[in-house]
């Protein structure tokens, strides 16, 4: 796909801006039209909805289902890629699913959370994989958790310089951060 339409875009480059918003404004970033960036984006995402078995899944994604509160996924991929991989992988205990296409960037994303459920930014727990999700986090004033293992986009290093209020290997530790955060205990 991304030979087709990107010939003569730096892929190096492209690749590192990835995840960093949505898909269609970073292709438009690097000189491609609106247009063909919205084609580049769906012809993506039914090649990666055909290829969801394959999508690397965070350890112990499933330890959440038993975390009583209501958890999210924002993403800057569209929700039309995110919903049938979570679907087809037996992950239904997210009360929210939100992508580009539904609220456009992560802290658009995290705002429309916030006020939809009557919290403040600072009693959401935001994980994330990539710096940029921790700066979001923290410029929200969000709990800032990266996890940084086999699935993660970002480097342990690059994640540590982010500055998270707290760095884990999988999801099995957000039970003991949930705690820390309602005893005040941010360390």
């Amino acid at each position: 796909v991304l030979k087709k339409y990107l010939k003569h875009i730096d892929k190096k480059r492209l690749f590192a801006q990835l995840g960093n918003k949505p898909l269609e404004k970073t292709l438009i970033q690097f000189g491609i039209t609106p247009d063909n960036a919205a084609v580049i984006q769906n012809e993506i995402s039914s090649l990666l909805i055909s290829k969801y078995h394959k999508v690397l899944l965070v350890k112990n994604v499933k330890a959440l289902a038993k975390i009583r509160i209501p958890k999210a996924i924002i993403s800057h991929n569209v929700s039309t890629l995110i919903k049938p991989t979570v679907k087809k992988r037996n992950i239904h205990f997210f009360r929210e699913i939100l992508g580009a296409d539904i609220a456009g960037n992560k802290e658009k994303q995290v705002k429309l959370l916030a006020k939809k459920y009557k919290i403040k930014t600072s009693e959401i727990i935001y994980i994330g994989d990539k710096t940029v999700d921790v700066k979001i986090a923290n410029k929200l004033s969000c709990v800032s958790v990266a996890i940084s293992q086999k699935a993660s986009w970002d480097s342990k290093t690059q994640l540590i310089n982010s500055h998270p209020d707290f760095l884990i290997r999988n999801l099995s530790s957000i039970t003991s951060i949930i705690k820390k955060v309602n005893s005040g205990i941010l360390v």
